[in-house]
């Protein structure tokens, strides 16, 4: 039997303000997200990554951001079509 891989989202790199810690993070789906981060204090055998699954939070909409054409879409939002 062959496996098949499934994409659940892609992972964008990211560095915390706070810590300056390197992370990654992707949208699974309109309510969720996965986080991906570094465990510096792995020990040999033990996992160098742990993956998260968080709350996305909502992004407010204003209107001046509609359409900007500039910014990664968001994959919940109807694409317009320009005419």
């Amino acid at each position: 039997m062959q496996d098949k891989l499934i994409k659940l989202c892609g992972l964008y790199e990211n560095v915390s303000k706070t810590t300056g810690k390197k992370y990654f993070v992707g949208n699974l789906s309109f309510t969720a997200k996965l986080l991906l981060l570094e465990n510096k204090d792995a020990k040999t055998g033990e996992p160098q990554w742990t993956l998260f699954v968080a709350e996305r939070e909502p992004k407010p909409q204003t209107a001046g951001t509609a359409g900007a054409g500039d910014e990664i879409p968001d994959p919940g939002k109807p694409v317009s079509r320009r005419r």
